[in-house]
């Protein structure tokens, strides 16, 4: 029986710490509305998606340089401001790392998608 009770305890605990293990990493992405605070850059450096709160983004880039109120939707990144809206597709996320579709003008079959890359906390 104490066998039994141990073997029980011991199955629990590595339960309760793989899935604390997967909670973190679920948690460190883009999709984590705290973790998404900061900024983000695209690899070209050549544009900035800055998220100051839950509901703002600073876009600052070549050609942009705009204030959004923003919001996620299923898969869906969208940015509104004045009375027009757009969304953009999110395609992957990794921990410092996230692919968004329709973030560029694009003609006949080039990618307008946008490959951003979390800047470190200083």
């Amino acid at each position: 029986m104490k066998n039994e009770i141990t073997i029980l305890i011991l199955v629990n605990l590595m339960t309760l710490m793989s899935s604390c293990e997967k909670d973190n990493d679920k948690n460190s992405n883009f999709y984590n509305p705290e973790y998404r605070i900061g900024l983000w850059i695209n690899h070209e450096l050549t544009d900035t998606l800055e998220f100051t709160s839950f509901s703002t983004v600073i876009r600052k880039g070549t050609i942009y340089n705009e204030t959004y109120t923003y919001w996620i939707d299923d898969e869906t990144l969208f940015f509104s401001t004045g009375g027009w809206e757009t969304s953009h597709p999110i395609i992957e996320t990794d921990k410092d790392k996230v692919i968004i579709d329709n973030m560029y003008i694009s003609i006949g079959s080039t990618s307008n998608s946008g490959t951003f890359y979390k800047a470190p906390v200083k």
